[in-house]
């Protein structure tokens, strides 16, 4: 019901996965400025339309999309799933960090995190200022991750998990299809800023929580 030029006022509330951890919880207000409103006009379901997803029938489609549909959910909960595993780690373990923790360390743990975010296509410009805020404001999760990295690092050694190098080019893969870029370029880049080291201890890391879950109690 609103137009274009008009203002709107939101209430809302920081959520508790923001990257800052001294605003999480907290309340907050947005303003919205709407410049134009757009609506949106469905396609006219032809042969030409139903091409474009390889698809030989209505039908066809619709079952291609909920399996994409579904396949995403089953994502997310084995995302949720992946992070209270880490929690209970976290939770039921004692480790120390000392406080004379090396640099090289530190930016090994934001690296997971621009790993996560290019492979969810976000731009490298805005990675980089989310790093930066990283490094300046979360020093309690960089410390929570390096705990991690630890845990994780004696599980894998004792469980004996590795990853190979075709699940690290699947990953590059589908990187390079997010973005648009060449795989071999994706590749050189990872590797130029050593961040292909990082990918492994990522699909490691994810190896070791699916290991962990099959043994697990799991309740909806």
């Amino acid at each position: 019901g609103r137009k274009a030029g008009e203002t709107v006022a939101i209430a809302t509330k920081i959520p508790d996965e923001y990257t800052e951890p001294e605003l999480r919880g907290k309340d907050a207000g947005v303003e919205i400025v709407i410049h134009d409103v757009k609506r949106l006009v469905l396609p006219e379901v032809n042969a030409e339309f139903l091409e474009n997803f390889s698809c030989q029938s209505e039908e066809e489609l619709r079952t291609l999309i909920q399996n994409e549909a579904e396949a995403d959910i089953d994502l997310t909960i084995r995302a949720r799933m992946r992070e209270q595993i880490d929690g209970y780690l976290l939770k039921n373990t004692r480790l120390e960090i000392p406080a004379g923790i090396s640099a090289r360390q530190t930016e090994r743990a934001v690296a997971l995190h621009m790993i996560e975010k290019l492979q969810q296509g976000v731009p490298e410009a805005e990675i980089t200022k989310e790093i930066d805020s990283l490094r300046t404001s979360a020093a309690e999760e960089v410390t929570q991750a390096l705990r991690l990295e630890f845990l994780m690092e004696r599980i894998a050694e004792d469980r004996d998990i590795h990853v190979s190098e075709e699940e690290v080019n699947g990953v590059i893969s589908d990187i390079d299809r997010r973005r648009g870029m060449r795989f071999d370029r994706v590749r050189d880049e990872l590797m130029k800023s050593d961040r292909i080291s990082t990918l492994y201890i990522r699909l490691r890391n994810e190896k070791i929580r699916d290991a962990l879950l099959e043994n697990a109690k799991i309740s909806d």
